[in-house]
């Protein structure tokens, strides 16, 4: 957002295409975004605003997994600081954050939540289901109706609730009553969410249908679009970036590659070094959640990816599994931890190894630090990290909001809220962001029908809709004026 102080209530998010919006709730939206808002309203750009939650993301994330680990590991060989602080390294520097979109808040959710629902079930305390509930929220919610990365979420959760049970040798039947006492507190704390969105889901307008049953497939194909690689036990899916673009020369880098496989065959290791057995089905277990999520991510590809094909066609609710990529960050931290277990092995062998490794793999992922270059859809030969918006915009926003008189703006060339932009830019329309002024959101039927009509008939029409202004975008990509 340009101005997101008058645009908040303006985020694309929850159901607010849904129904003409009366599902549509903008003190949600305020939860969601409010971040963006209050540093707005000390006039902190939002492009600034952005950076500093990738910052805060990171370093959330690095906390909670070197936090986690102490927990899960308490009362072993393992659950030194010094293993969990190499154990936060390598989940917060993996292929993952970089095949996610960058600041993505559902990868970084998985620790935070993991952190304070292991704490939880230690304690018995229930003022730590408080802000599990709320980043619980944070980390998942702003996905509905699509609830795809909240179901990844529950099985992530299964196999950890599993994992505490043998690292604790205790029964799963002793964790009944606190779960069923977080999820109650879960789901009243995020009532004024998950009600209409069950009403939504499971009510008249039927959601569950639309996601479950209602969704093309492509005969079991599902979108390969997001999984065009044989096979993707690296994270990665060479769709995702331009192979000439900066980060497809970052992905693609060969020394980079035979990274992330090494980084693959030290977690593969970790039960070698291992001789108690009941350590061994710990890792195990970690390895098994890690594939599972592999599995589903890398899609119709092989190995078995006739048997994801006849899942997503046949079992309704594996179409929401149709688009797989983003499905790894379920898997990161289960990789994470056994990478971390055969380091710390190798580390009392050789002591210099922990050092090594450390060294490398932070000259390996310089790419986080110094930002990758994006690609540029209009000129291959020019690759650049951002795009600047030419002046006229802020200008055009300022001359809208600086008019007293009310009425809404009429876009030409209409768009359904994605457009490509003659100076290099495409994504999302940007016009609504310029303004507090609402939009009225036109079609090519309209537009051809403005194009015929007289000038009574114009005149009746922006009345009867209230519009005042019409808004030419002369940037837009092959349009001439």
């Amino acid at each position: 957002p340009l101005k997101p102080q008058d645009n908040i209530h303006r985020v694309l998010s929850l159901w607010d295409e849904q129904d003409g919006g009366k599902s549509y709730f903008n003190y949600v939206l305020f939860l969601w975004e409010g971040f963006f808002y209050l540093l707005a309203r000390i006039n902190i750009p939002s492009y600034i605003s952005m950076k500093i939650l990738i910052i805060a993301l990171y370093i959330s994330g690095f906390v909670c997994t070197y936090f986690l680990y102490l927990l899960l590991f308490r009362d072993t060989k393992y659950g030194d600081r010094k293993t969990a602080f190499l154990a936060a390294i390598i989940f917060t520097l993996n292929p993952v954050a970089v095949l996610i979109v960058t600041g993505t808040v559902s990868l970084y959710g998985f620790p935070i939540l993991f952190f304070f629902l292991i704490k939880y079930l230690d304690t018995k305390n229930v003022l730590y289901s408080i802000p599990f509930a709320f980043f619980l929220n944070l980390s998942f919610f702003p996905d509905f109706p699509q609830a795809k990365l909240f179901i990844v979420f529950i099985f992530a959760t299964f196999f950890l609730l599993v994992l505490y049970c043998m690292l604790r040798g205790i029964k799963a039947k002793t964790l009944i009553v606190p779960l069923i006492l977080l999820m109650f507190v879960s789901f009243m704390l995020n009532a004024f969410l998950l009600v209409p969105f069950l009403n939504d889901t499971m009510g008249e307008k039927g959601l569950y249908q639309y996601f479950t049953q209602n969704v093309i497939v492509y005969e079991g194909n599902a979108d390969l679009h997001t999984a065009t690689l044989s096979y993707i036990p690296r994270f990665f899916n060479a769709n995702l970036v331009d192979k000439d673009s900066g980060l497809g020369h970052f992905l693609g880098n060969g020394f980079f590659n035979l990274w992330t496989f090494f980084l693959q065959f030290l977690a593969i290791l970790s039960p070698f070094f291992i001789i108690k057995k009941k350590e061994k089905r710990v890792i195990y277990l970690f390895l098994t959640a890690f594939i599972f999520f592999v599995f589903i991510a890398k899609g119709a590809n092989p190995p078995f990816g006739e048997l994801y094909r006849w899942m997503v066609y046949h079992v309704p609710i594996a179409k929401l599994f149709r688009t797989t990529a983003n499905v790894i960050v379920g898997g990161a931290i289960f990789y994470s931890i056994p990478v971390t277990i055969t380091l710390y092995y190798l580390s009392k062998k050789w002591k210099a190894f922990f050092v090594l490794f450390l060294m490398v793999h932070l000259i390996i992922f310089y790419p986080v630090y110094t930002g990758v270059k994006l690609e540029n859809v209009f000129d291959m030969t020019l690759h650049q990290k951002g795009i600047t918006l030419p002046s006229e915009y802020f200008s055009m926003g300022n001359l809208l909001d600086g008019g007293d008189k009310d009425g809404k703006i009429l876009i030409l060339p209409p768009n359904d809220g994605y457009v490509g932009k003659n100076w290099g830019y495409n994504g999302q329309s940007l016009i609504k962001w310029l303004t507090s002024k609402p939009l009225f959101l036109s079609s090519n039927r309209i537009t051809e029908h403005l194009d015929t009509s007289s000038a009574n008939e114009l005149c009746f029409f922006t009345s009867l809709n209230n519009v005042r202004y019409f808004l030419r975008e002369k940037d837009a990509r092959g349009i001439n004026v």
